[in-house]
């Protein structure tokens, strides 16, 4: 869930680790942590940070509409999701093939 919290009113407002994370190896293989909800088939998620490392590609989404919880509520799901890479291939910065590798992995998720 998108939670954010404060250390005090004045200090800056920081996101709880309160999400799922779902890590893609570079062959494709799919580990997934427990969280508190599960999204379904076809939830439209919105991409909020992205970042690259030495050998990984980070992206932060959140659903674009809110999910209804097992309590009644409604909240936004967020995942973190960890593309594995080979540490070579970001080093070029290929975009192309960055991106249509994920784009990959997703679909295959997806149909999953």
């Amino acid at each position: 869930m998108l939670r954010t919290t404060q250390a005090n009113t004045k200090s800056p407002r920081f996101h709880a680790h309160d999400y799922a994370r779902v890590s893609v190896g570079e062959d494709g293989r799919l580990l997934a942590e427990p969280a508190n909800l599960r999204l379904r088939k076809g939830t439209r998620l919105v991409v909020l940070d992205l970042k690259v490392d030495r050998d990984r590609v980070r992206m932060f989404t959140h659903t674009l509409d809110p999910v209804q919880l097992p309590n009644g509520r409604t909240a936004h799901g967020c995942t973190e999701f960890i593309f594995a890479f080979d540490p070579a291939t970001l080093a070029s910065a290929d975009i192309a093939t960055v991106s249509a590798r994920i784009d990959q992995w997703l679909s295959i998720a997806s149909a999953g």
